[in-house]
């Protein structure tokens, strides 16, 4: 038995706590190799990310700390985006806590994660901008981008509301932040755009290579959909085909939601079975099924 093992059944505790039959694997790595070259156990969680239950990261964490394990920073701090990228705010704000109780102080990224799961609550995520300021931690481009990300789920807002809110901020971001750090929010300003206009001069201001990124045509495509323009989405889903790239799903789905009629609707259907045919795709994904739904109402057989 491990000096882990032992140290955690000493206090009752197993580290297949919770129905996590994982955690042995990840204390197994982190014990491998020599000492300063064992893996990080933040890079074990990321490693472990699409099979652990985010809920039981908190426990799991405290647990080998108090075993006498070293939990850093970092592993707090990724166990929190972790959670953020879940959207589970009840971890994220627990596991918050357990960082600070265990002495760590915040760096951006974990004010990011915050932010990302409160995306849509304005005051909270004014909060957390207080309290960074309060605590002289430095917003850079991944704090503006969350600010934008929240201000594009106000829903109570118009989209020219929204627009404008966003323009103040990244007014700010500009006195702030270097000009080759700005380029990560223009995706933000394109996917908040209120007009085509708008939309168009954020892309018109960009380099080609930045005009074709992944990040870019995804902003255009949740700009048309925001919209209702199906048009648009067909001609950025065509740029991704251009650049040797075949749509996901999920660039599917984008465009399909920007329907708003059948005709619509039908002429992103048959771009995307095309699209399939000429790829060797059989399947469409469901969720371009149901903006198909969505789109066509009662008029679908």
């Amino acid at each position: 038995m491990g000096v882990l093992d032992k140290a955690l059944r000493d206090r009752g505790l197993t580290l297949s706590h919770a129905g996590w039959p994982l955690a042995p694997s990840i204390v197994a790595r982190r014990r491998a190799g020599a000492p300063g070259q064992r893996p990080a156990l933040a890079q074990l969680l990321e490693a472990y990310d699409k099979q652990i239950d985010v809920r039981d990261m908190p426990d799991f964490l405290l647990k080998l700390q108090r075993s006498g394990e070293p939990v850093e920073r970092v592993a707090w701090s990724r166990a929190l985006e972790l959670a953020a990228r879940r959207r589970d705010g009840a971890t994220a704000r627990r596991l918050g806590a357990l960082m600070i109780q265990s002495g760590h102080e915040y760096v951006e990224v974990d004010y990011v994660s915050h932010m990302h799961v409160a995306a849509g609550d304005w005051q909270i995520v004014k909060g957390y901008l207080k309290e960074m300021g309060h605590r002289k931690v430095r917003k850079g481009p991944a704090t503006y981008a969350a600010v934008l990300r929240a201000v594009r789920h106000l829903r109570a807002l118009t989209a020219a509301e929204r627009y404008d809110l966003a323009e103040r901020y990244y007014a700010v971001a500009e006195k702030e932040l270097a000009a080759d750090e700005l380029g990560a929010l223009a995706p933000r300003m394109i996917a908040l755009a209120p007009t085509a206009a708008v939309a168009e001069r954020w892309v018109a201001a960009l380099s080609s290579d930045e005009a074709r990124s992944l990040d870019v045509l995804r902003a255009r495509l949740m700009f048309h959909r925001a919209v209702g323009d199906a048009a648009g989405a067909l001609e950025v889903v065509a740029i991704y085909t251009k650049q040797g790239l075949p749509p996901r799903p999920v660039e599917w789905a984008m465009a399909m939601a920007a329907a708003r009629s059948v005709s619509d609707a039908e002429d992103v259907w048959e771009a995307m079975a095309a699209s399939h045919r000429a790829h060797g795709e059989d399947a469409i994904h469901p969720s371009c099924y149901s903006g198909y739904i969505y789109a066509c109402g009662a008029d679908v057989e």
